[in-house]
């Protein structure tokens, strides 16, 4: 007799893949919201999303336009 069905697994699988694409652009990236996920839980991984600022962009340098060039 099985005490976990493979619907759960399932389930706390794609919960965990959903944990990582909401955390792509986190410090910690997908991959590392998704173990997070794995080894605690989707749903305390969700609170780590809310708490984790997300990454900044470089800013690029603005083009100087010179007079009369």
């Amino acid at each position: 007799m099985s005490f976990i069905s493979p619907y759960t697994v399932v389930g706390y699988l794609v919960l965990s893949l959903l944990a990582g694409f909401f955390g792509r652009k986190r410090v910690i990236g997908f991959w590392g919201f998704f173990f997070l996920s794995i080894m605690v839980t989707p749903l305390l991984t969700s609170f780590f999303l809310f708490v984790c600022t997300p990454v900044k962009a470089p800013r690029q340098a603005k083009r100087r336009v010179k007079a009369g060039v």
